[in-house]
């Protein structure tokens, strides 16, 4: 603990990590929690996440209730997620990669600052998050509308009324998720990243992989819903 210490002193958020032993954490885990305690507050600790193993379902109670009530509660910490996984989910790429996401945005620490596009069609609804593009800033002012699009196999093509764009920020190809808006056309480009690069792009938002997921839920013809997420939209 004297070499944790300092460390836990400079550090941000915390991620505990821990197979289930009886329905809590493990020994060597819930004595460094405990040692925690002994130090007081640490110094810049503001976010905490936790991630759980374990070989059946249903057995987290006892550790989820320390994390949220003697972790979070006591040490006045934001939750970045839970993780669980039982079993042959312990070796489920698709665990791995929405672990990977959400390890991801938290190196951006104005995340929460971020600007969202919300998407409605039917039952689904996602959000993207926008980026500082001349285009992105533009279309955030137009919101909100509503347009039709038709599957093409890698994507949904809808209509839409050019806007403002810097011709510099223009790109080759995208990535799975990407929402281009460009030569007439707004664009859930939800596939085809491999094949893309002789496309240009001007890109103003991303899907993160589970919405990106959702929207190909979608039928053949869809009608979307465009909105700007609060506080940002427009008084």
């Amino acid at each position: 603990m004297q070499k944790i210490y300092p460390v836990l002193d400079e550090a941000e958020m915390i991620v505990l990590a821990s197979p289930i032993y009886y329905h809590g954490l493990s020994g060597q885990l819930q004595c460094a929690v405990n040692r925690i305690y002994a130090q007081g507050y640490p110094k810049k600790l503001k976010k905490a996440m936790l991630l759980l193993s374990s070989g059946d379902h249903g057995v987290y109670d006892g550790a989820i209730f320390t994390y949220r009530n003697s972790f979070l509660e006591y040490l006045h910490l934001e939750d970045m997620g839970i993780f669980t996984a039982a079993g042959e989910e312990n070796k489920s790429d698709e665990l791995l990669a929405r672990i990977r996401e959400a390890g991801a945005a938290l190196t951006d620490p104005d995340d929460h600052n971020v600007p969202r596009l919300v998407i409605r069609s039917g039952n689904v609804t996602v959000k993207a998050k926008m980026n500082d593009s001349f285009a992105a800033r533009d279309f955030m002012n137009r919101l909100p509308i509503t347009v039709t699009g038709e599957d093409s196999g890698v994507d949904y093509c809808c209509e839409l009324e050019d806007g403002a764009i810097d011709e510099t920020e223009l790109q080759d190809g995208w990535k799975n998720g990407d929402i281009n808006t460009y030569g007439g056309w707004l664009a859930i480009l939800y596939g085809g990243e491999e094949q893309s690069a002789s496309y240009r792009q001007m890109i103003i938002a991303h899907l993160d992989e589970e919405d990106n997921r959702l929207i190909q839920t979608l039928p053949k013809e869809a009608v979307f819903d465009l909105s700007l997420e609060e506080p940002f939209k427009k008084q």
